[in-house]
């Protein structure tokens, strides 16, 4: 035991080492490369912003068209695969079903996708600085495009919720509930839920990982771009709520197994 303590901490100090080599390593070229000419790539990022808001009202227009499309054609395929999964027999069942998930879960993708790039995109291509500059109909015009992209995102999910609901009656919740998720959660049977927390399990594993590099990389662009303390801010908020949010969460769920054990002894 104490020979498998002290080659963890050996692994530990080399891990340790070995990040501190490459990052002093990327440090010094970083420096290199961009300190002396850190004001030409601060125009090149001008020019960059500049250019994208010439061309946001058309993208907005762009992905909003294609948001409606894509999730039209999705929800029908669902509908169409739904169809046979009822009308199949059990083995056919399974097929099409697993099918439908997968279809489903493109969809999904895809819708947040389109919330990620619409909300991105307005966000960066518009500022106080270009109502100020008075162009005013083209951000009111990105503005409205900007909210049916939103609000038919919203309003796919809510359709996807209750056609999923209409194949499992079982599956309980109403979509812009709070709940919800609890909800649907409780209905769900053991190797339903069993599947959710794997995957939930996963995805925490992959924030764990994928989180402080974020913040590293924010570091780093606010040492040598100059990109501000938000980025820093933002991404250790994301890194603390999620790790605190996980362990209370699970001290939680263990005192409940403590007071039902204790319950059960008297």
């Amino acid at each position: 035991m104490k020979k498998r303590k002290i080659n963890s901490y050996v692994k530990l100090i080399g891990n340790m080492a070995g990040g501190a080599l490459v990052g002093g390593v990327l440090g010094y070229f970083g420096y290199m490369f961009f300190g002396g000419n850190l004001p030409n790539f601060m125009k090149v990022g001008d020019s960059l912003m500049s250019a994208l808001r010439q061309i946001s009202l058309p993208l907005c227009v762009l992905i909003t068209i294609t948001t409606v499309v894509c999730g039209e054609w999705n929800l029908r395929k669902q509908k169409e695969l739904g169809n046979k999964m009822l009308d199949s027999e059990e083995e056919a069942c399974d097929y099409w079903e697993a099918e439908l998930e997968k279809v489903g879960a493109v969809g999904t993708i895809v819708n947040t996708i389109s919330q990620v790039v619409i909300i991105a995109l307005w966000g960066m291509g518009y500022s106080l600085r270009n109502i100020e500059e008075g162009n005013v109909k083209g951000i009111l015009i990105a503005t409205v495009m900007f909210f049916i992209c939103f609000c038919y995102n919203i309003t796919w999910e809510v359709r996807m919720v209750k056609y999923t609901q209409r194949i499992y009656p079982q599956m309980k919740g109403d979509p812009v509930n709070k709940d919800f998720y609890k909800q649907w959660l409780d209905s769900c049977d053991e190797a339903q839920k069993g599947q959710i927390y794997e995957n939930a399990y996963k995805s925490y594993r992959l924030l764990g990982k994928l989180v402080p590099m974020l913040f590293i990389i924010a570091v780093m662009g606010n040492m040598f771009f100059d990109t501000g303390a938000m980025a820093i801010v933002l991404v250790g908020a994301i890194w603390l709520v999620t790790t605190i949010s996980y362990l209370s969460s699970s001290i939680k769920l263990r005192g409940t197994e403590n007071k039902k054990e204790v319950v059960k002894s008297k």
